[in-house]
């Protein structure tokens, strides 16, 4: 009898307290409901404001993309429109994000707290990225290129196709695309081979020591000034410049545009060596003259 009535005093109160969680349960729902509710039109806001956000910024980049294109500052510098593009596209996404938080009514001191935590946290694992970003600030002050010059800079030699915020876009000779971080550039050594309208080409040519190098001087002059590539008004070198074992080496040194720099070197690389030809020049390849002493070098029997 008295295990009965135990029996059921422990399944009523696991009722009671089945009921009660039930209740504690059902309040939190309650709570986590009208919390919802109350704040769903703010939340719908903020996501309304976020699409619209980015439907304008798209159509406000492609606004000022047009007017950059068509502006003087890209005619002029296409250097600096790239650069101001990628900046302008950044600034306006951090703008609607901070918008997007002020709507879903985070303080705007949390925002700031947030931000400069971010700032030191991003700033501590990018500081590569960061770098790359102040080297593209460096770059467009200090312009050691622009888009469109043939540069050689990091272990990279072709035209700048675009700087942006991080990286400097290069087309090689081959077409292949070399991505290079400003930060590594603005650390490296950088050749322009565009910024001054003319260039030197400078040319080597060998020939025996039993040509008349007079007579050859004569043939390369006549070569030289029979282009009209070449800068006629600029000093024309054709002089020796090196006696080598098998050889003699004439520098040749002409001036011309840095546009027609490698169709001239193909040039007179080509109508010299027909030249030389014609005239019966050798240009002689590496000999070497063994002199050999008679019984001095004879075998001697091997002794069994």
């Amino acid at each position: 009898m008295n295990e009965t009535v135990t029996t059921t005093i422990e399944e009523t109160n696991m009722v009671e307290s089945v009921v009660e969680e039930t209740k504690q349960i059902t309040s939190l729902l309650s709570k986590f409901q009208d919390a919802v509710l109350s704040a769903l039109p703010t939340i719908i806001s903020a996501i309304l404001f976020l699409v619209l956000g980015l439907l304008c910024i798209k159509i406000l980049l492609k606004v000022i993309y047009n007017i950059l294109d068509k502006s003087k500052i890209d005619k002029i510098d296409q250097t600096a429109s790239g650069f101001i593009k990628s900046a302008i596209r950044i600034i306006l996404y951090i703008f609607l994000g901070i918008i997007v938080l002020s709507i879903l009514k985070v303080p705007m001191t949390s925002i700031v707290t947030v931000i400069g935590t971010m700032g030191v946290t991003i700033g501590l694992a990018l500081k590569d990225s960061l770098s790359n970003v102040s080297g593209g600030f460096i770059i467009l002050l200090n312009r050691p290129f622009r888009v469109g010059d043939y540069v050689e800079t990091a272990g990279v030699s072709g035209t700048v196709e675009q700087i942006g915020i991080f990286y400097t876009t290069i087309v090689t000779s081959d077409n292949k695309t070399a991505h290079v971080p400003n930060g590594t550039i603005t650390n490296c050594n950088i050749v322009n081979y565009s910024q001054k309208e003319i260039r030197r080409l400078d040319l080597e040519y060998t020939i025996s020591y039993d040509c008349n190098f007079q007579k050859v001087k004569s043939i390369i002059y006549d070569v030289i000034i029979n282009n009209d590539k070449v800068l006629q008004d600029k000093d024309i070198i054709i002089r020796m410049g090196r006696q080598d074992a098998s050889s003699i080496v004439i520098f040749v040194k002409v001036w011309t545009t840095h546009e027609n720099y490698w169709d001239l070197n193909y040039d007179l690389n080509e109508d010299i060596k027909i030249k030389f030809d014609n005239a019966g020049i050798e240009i002689p390849f590496t000999q070497l003259d063994i002199h050999l002493k008679g019984d001095e070098y004879d075998k001697k029997p091997i002794k069994q």
